[in-house]
């Protein structure tokens, strides 16, 4: 029942044990609440915990560590901290109870819920803790998970330390690993080098952790968290402009990469064949691992192309970049990065309200994504500038009852805050965006906008960005093809480009591919639950666009008691949210490798269509001819999926389009939902009928896993 996330029918279980007199064990309790917790219940959760304490079953180290998992997945990572000080100290809250011995299990679910929501100290503090009970030699439960912090608890910590740009404590860890896990003292000697004024030989054949690899002692494991521990420090290197660094960091990775190409992946098989596991799950260890290279690969080439051609570390402000077309730099990007993670109780309101959640988005600026480690000479004086910047983006609603906080996101004014740069002290920016806009205005006799064309934005948004690989890639080929049209004398409208996600893991690595793929003239990147962000901080009628890539489905069950209770963001709700935002005439593309879901999803928008508001949404006209439309189930046939967007309501508003792939080339033909359903659903790539651009690189995370994984449809 946690498996599929079906609640209802495990609680139903559970009381009828109850009934029939038996006692629960901790075991079952543990699974119950595990069903809570992959739910995201977290309040039925600690219900669970404190009945399995009043009947006197003490909760074991699984126990504790699927709480901890609970309360990390829905952002309370201070309760879970708690938790896992507990157990380390040895005692409770109340002192009644003696709790379990922490395993690395315990310790690195703890540090995956860090790296999710950007907790740098807490990650920091908690693995530190873990290793001093080590060096206690407290005893180890027989049986149990060794307490020495493994490979992946390493790459945890510092990847959080190099995206907070922390590289002096993120070094000294890259040290012990490499001593503790691989011997390897050619790369020990090098990060114990705080500073090198060029890159030292370099003989990485000879790199122990390369040879015990290919000697089989050390499992290929730990030679791809060797390599993504140095990509980590490569990527925080670039984005300080530290080059030499940098370059040999990128090769360290780049040769443990090598060092493990095919045979990383028959050597994990076998591992796990010897284990006595399936072999399906040895093939999709194999995948992973064979996709998280390929994955890590690209890392390194983005980073290496950025470094390539990067100003030297100490250039003085104003300093043209070598290469004139390249990113504005880091702190071009800071000014647009908006994290709206901990929104204020509407206990308080006003300009209390906003006080409070600026010093949230500043202390996350600050610590999770490195702005208070930007201190050498081209960045301290911007410092102070992308502060008031960003207080700049939230402003009060012109309209009563706009958005339901009284406060917005405005999105002109985070297009110009790169456009508009003769306030600005932005190092390394101020003279390029100057020479860009000299060379716009004299191309072609192009006039000077007026202000009121200035403030006429088309707004972009993808909701669930992930880790914005595919944003990214349509705000460069957007802004190339405005400056084309520019140069050639015609006119274009500006486009700010907004990604939204949850998680800070991947708002950092949007974040830092904005910065070294130089997309920062007109993106933006929003951290934030998309639940909580467009009814909070999107004015009404101010999206043009927006694009839902692969979101999750709920599990596929056989409906009525047994569905799944897993969350979902797109209810019919959701969908009456982002008619609300999107201009009149605008659209939704969403793409999907699900097949019966877009169907479902087709039909929860068909039903909106069908209540007391009208007609809301329509299928685009497009250029496909529904006579090659083949058959696809009725979403009627699938009631979990019915049931996950049942949430019903009506809207008054304006009439919006919604296009699953309209393309007017060969790549797609029209599938119908269901008979009655007047939204339709597409196969193939969307195209620019669905608003997607045609881009240089045609890839993006989900692209790449489908390749790896043999599958070829999205609808």
């Amino acid at each position: 029942y946690a498996l599929k996330k079906q609640l209802k029918s495990a609680k139903k279980r559970f009381d009828w044990a109850i009934r029939k007199g038996l006692k629960p064990d901790v075991h079952t309790y543990t699974n119950l609440l595990n069903t809570y917790v992959r739910c995201k219940n977290i309040a039925g959760a600690e219900g669970v915990w404190k009945s399995m304490i009043l009947a006197g079953v003490e909760p074991n180290v699984v126990t504790y560590t699927n709480l901890i998992r609970g309360y990390c997945e829905v952002g309370k990572v201070a309760m879970a901290k708690e938790l896992l000080i507990s157990m380390l100290s040895g005692k409770t809250q109340d002192s009644t109870r003696v709790p379990p011995v922490p395993n690395v299990r315990t310790l690195n679910t703890f540090l995956r819920g860090c790296v999710r929501v950007g907790a740098v100290r807490d990650a920091v503090e908690a693995f530190e803790k873990f290793r001093e009970r080590k060096a206690t030699n407290a005893p180890c439960p027989e049986n149990s998970t060794p307490h020495d912090p493994n490979e992946a608890s390493f790459e945890y910590v510092i990847s959080l330390l190099c995206r907070a740009l922390d590289l002096a404590p993120a070094m000294k860890l890259a040290e012990e690993f490499m001593v503790l896990f691989a011997d390897n003292r050619v790369v020990t000697d090098l990060l114990a080098t705080a500073e090198i004024d060029s890159a030292p030989p370099l003989h990485l054949e000879s790199m122990p952790v390369v040879q015990l690899y290919r000697q089989r002692e050390i499992h290929a494991d730990a030679v791809l968290h060797a390599a993504a521990i140095f990509s980590n420090l490569a990527r925080a290197l670039a984005l300080l402009r530290r080059c030499d660094q940098c370059t040999w960091c990128l090769l360290a990775a780049e040769e443990c990469l090598r060092a493990c190409q095919s045979a990383s992946v028959r050597l994990a098989m076998q591992s796990h064949r010897d284990d006595g596991k399936s072999h399906d799950r040895d093939a999709s260890v194999g995948l992973f691992m064979q996709h998280r290279k390929s994955e890590l690969a690209r890392e390194c080439g983005v980073v290496r192309s950025y470094n390539s051609i990067s100003v030297a570390p100490m250039e003085p402000a104003g300093t043209l970049l070598n290469d004139p077309n390249k990113s504005l730099g880091l702190m071009a990007c800071y000014c647009r990065l908006l994290l709206l993670l901990d929104v204020p109780s509407s206990s308080i309101s006003g300009e209390e309200w906003r006080s409070e959640l600026l010093t949230s988005m500043l202390t996350y600026l600050g610590d999770a994504f490195g702005l208070n480690r930007c201190k050498s000479l081209p960045y301290e004086k911007a410092k102070a500038e992308v502060m008031q910047r960003i207080i700049k983006s939230i402003q009060p609603t012109k309209e009563e009852g706009t958005t339901s906080s009284g406060y917005c996101i405005d999105f002109s004014a985070l297009l110009q805050q790169v456009h508009d740069p003769e306030s600005s002290e932005m190092s390394c920016a101020t003279e390029h965006m100057k020479e860009k806009k000299r060379s716009r205005g004299s191309a072609g006799g192009v006039s000077k906008r007026s202000r009121s064309e200035e403030n006429t934005v088309s707004v972009k948004m993808e909701i669930c960005s992930g880790s914005g690989e595919w944003v990214v890639e349509q705000a460069i080929a957007d802004q190339k093809r405005r400056e084309a049209l520019l140069r050639s004398g015609g006119s274009a409208d500006e486009t700010l480009w907004v990604a939204l996600e949850v998680r800070v893991d991947r708002v950092h690595q949007t974040f830092s591919q904005a910065v070294l793929r130089g997309a920062e003239t007109n993106l933006a990147v929003i951290g934030g639950d998309a639940g909580v962000v467009l009814p909070t901080f999107v004015p009404s009628g101010c999206l043009s666009t927006i694009f839902v890539n692969h979101p999750e489905p709920p599990e596929r069950t056989s409906g009525g008691e047994d569905m799944s209770q897993g969350s979902h963001l797109l209810t019919a709700s959701f969908f009456l949210e982002m008619h609300r935002v999107l201009r009149r005439g605008g659209m939704i593309t969403i793409v999907s490798d699900n097949r019966l879901y877009t169907n479902a999803l087709a039909k929860c928008i068909d039903g909106l269509n069908s209540g007391p508001g009208g007609i809301l949404f329509s299928s685009g006209p497009g250029s496909v001819n529904e006579s090659n439309s083949g058959s696809v189930a009725p979403a009627r046939n699938n009631p979990s999926f019915d049931d996950a967007c049942s949430d019903t309501a009506s809207s008054d508003s304006d009439d919006v389009e919604v296009k699953r792939s309209n393309c007017p080339t060969s790549e797609c033909s029209v599938e119908r939902s269901a008979e009655s359903s007047s939204i339709k659903v597409y196969s193939g790539n969307p195209g620019e009928e669905g608003g997607h651009l045609d881009v240089e690189e045609k890839s993006s995370y989900f692209s790449r896993m489908w390749k790896n994984g043999n599958k070829s449809r999205i609808w």
